[in-house]
């Protein structure tokens, strides 16, 4: 019905691994989640191999815990 209704493609690419720990660093600022240590987002950003859905994933599990608070223990332990 609505096939090739757009003439313009956007192509994407995953973010570098810098810009996604960025973007972990805004969503937890954002959610109120505490950070253990600056390795944790960089070891995050590492683990879910540059897709901001699976870094998401793990930051809203983190949001349901008591202590809001992102460890690299979490994220070695986070089945994706």
């Amino acid at each position: 019905m609505f096939l090739r209704r757009f003439s313009l493609k956007a192509e994407t690419s995953p973010p570098s691994e810098e810009q996604l720990a960025f973007f972990i660093k805004a969503r937890c600022q954002d959610w109120s989640i505490s950070i253990d240590r600056p390795e944790s987002i960089s070891a995050l950003a590492e683990r879910s191999d540059g897709n901001p859905n699976r870094s998401i994933r793990v930051l809203a599990h983190v949001a349901m815990t008591i202590d809001r608070q992102l460890t690299e223990g979490i994220v070695k332990g986070f089945t994706f």
